[in-house]
């Protein structure tokens, strides 16, 4: 189970770099808005996470951040699914 979630991770850096790339190539209209939504989740998703870690090093006040660390990956999960219809719009229209 755990590598199986793990392998998610180089799919959805692969998928953000490939959008990153779409949406600078000039696309418009639904895919150009997907693009900015799917990276927008993924830096909100993974916010909460950095944010406690810096402010909270050694766990004192967060203790165990399971929570914050579900929700990372939850978000980066909606955002890779949101990034790939901004990629399959962006590639279905030309």
């Amino acid at each position: 189970m755990t590598l199986a979630l793990m392998s998610l991770v180089p799919l959805l850096s692969l998928a953000l770099i490939a959008g990153a790339l779409v949406a600078l190539r000039g696309a418009t209209g639904a895919a150009r808005a997907l693009l900015i939504a799917g990276f927008a989740l993924f830096v909100v998703a993974w916010a909460p996470l950095l944010v406690g870690m810096a402010l909270d090093p050694d766990g004192s006040v967060i203790g165990n951040a399971l929570g914050l660390g579900l929700l990372a990956w939850g978000g980066s999960a909606l955002a890779l699914a949101v990034l790939l219809a901004g990629l399959v719009t962006r590639w279905a229209r030309g």
